[in-house]
């Protein structure tokens, strides 16, 4: 282990700490910029922030490490946000995807460092902090699995992305025109025998990568979502329902809260990707970027995504 968690001798105090920690700070942040070398320098920032732990002298507290790791992870992930932003337009959707899978996460910064899963048990802000800058700055994540991977229990951050399944069903054309907030009310008031304008009026969090398409066996019926272990599931139509989507219709995955990356993984049916920059027609294989403030269709299916205020929690 590269730190102690006891109390550091006379040669060391916090005094340090705070030195070193704003020199580290400072030091990623020209590091770590949102040029075109940005995913190449990320792949190595674990050992990079080894490397230079390794140059302190002895007797700095685990504490102290605990809180490099965060402010490092955190500002490569904010790093992810501006370099997306800035290249979305001239890097292919596939190689921008690719680059999301080989940002460092949180095991990599504690192998690198010599440290074990038992101290995120310790020190549970370290997997806290880590899911919070995810779901700010990148694709975001579930307590579920830090909990299970870490042995520690957090609280959800707010979710910045939610993704509401809609059909245009002769009952939904009926009371077109209303908004969410009014079709709510009539939904809970007049209509509680109806299941399928209740359907229509479901949302769910929008986060890492969500496959979907028509009902698998032993799957629930539209809509619903089944959350995994990194890809989750929605169904949009049921089994029976072959002309409405594909078992297998279409990924969707969050680069960062403001982008997504959507692949056509249907042999039979095209989509389409519109928002108020125009639209993008998607067949067997195709995939686009997209700001998260969109419309995708499929038949008379359509998954409407939008940003929540970061303030709001679901």
């Amino acid at each position: 282990m590269v730190g102690e968690p006891d109390k550091p001798p006379g040669s060391w105090n916090l005094r340090l700490e705070e030195k070193y920690f704003a020199e580290f700070v400072e030091r990623f942040g020209r590091e770590l910029i949102a040029d075109p070398r940005f995913p190449d320098v990320a792949q190595g920032y674990p050992q990079r922030l080894a490397d230079l732990v390794k140059q302190l002298p002895a007797g700095f507290r685990t504490e102290f490490l605990v809180n490099l790791i965060s402010s490092a992870n955190c500002l490569c992930l904010r790093t992810w946000r501006d370099y997306v932003q800035a290249h979305w337009k001239q890097i292919a959707p596939d190689r921008l995807q690719e680059q999301l899978g080989s940002l460092p996460n949180l095991s990599q910064y504690l192998t690198a460092l010599g440290l074990g899963a038992s101290v995120v048990r310790r020190f549970p802000t370290l997997a806290s902090e880590d899911l919070v800058a995810r779901s700010a700055y990148a694709d975001g994540g579930r307590c579920e699995d830090y909990e299970a991977a870490f042995g520690c229990t957090i609280t959800p951050p707010d979710h910045r992305l939610l993704i509401a399944p809609q059909t245009d069903t002769l009952i939904f054309d009926d009371l077109g025109g209303k908004g969410t907030a009014e079709l709510e009310y009539i939904t809970s008031t007049y209509f509680e025998d109806h299941d399928s304008l209740r359907r229509t009026l479901r949302r769910f969090p929008l986060i890492q990568k969500v496959s979907v398409g028509r009902q698998k066996s032993r799957e629930p019926a539209p809509f619903d979502m089944v959350f995994g272990s990194n890809v989750h599931r929605l169904i949009i139509a049921e089994k029976k329902e072959v002309n409405d989507a594909s078992r297998d219709q279409m990924l969707v995955s969050v680069l960062t809260p403001q982008f997504l990356y959507v692949r056509n993984t249907s042999d039979h049916y095209q989509i389409e990707c519109f928002n108020m920059m125009g639209s993008k027609k998607l067949r067997r294989d195709e995939s686009c970027l997209t700001q998260s403030d969109v419309t995708i269709k499929c038949n008379k299916i359509r998954l409407e995504v939008f940003q929540l205020d970061t303030d709001r929690r679901i």
